[in-house]
């Protein structure tokens, strides 16, 4: 194989190699703002998250609070 023959074959492998490339950048153009869009939408369940989770919390916290509470109060009524 001689030397032009080599150099037209990597002239078509360059070529074919820049079309899948030029495909390859128009697909992420594509896919980029429904990328932006998931990454919005996974901060926002975040927050939601952290709030629920902090609403739980102050439940629990304020259920145990209660029925300590009212555990004291029926043990100093008993108790007289």
């Amino acid at each position: 194989m001689n030397i032009l023959e080599r150099l037209t074959k990597i002239e078509t492998q360059v070529e074919t190699l820049v079309t899948a490339v030029q495909e390859i950048k128009e697909k992420i153009e594509i896919l980029t703002p429904d990328v932006v869009s998931a990454l919005d939408s996974t901060r926002s369940a975040h927050h939601r998250i952290d709030e629920f989770k902090r609403d739980v919390c102050w439940t629990i916290g304020m259920s145990t609070t209660l029925v300590g509470i009212f555990a004291s109060v029926l043990t100093w009524a008993l108790g007289r």
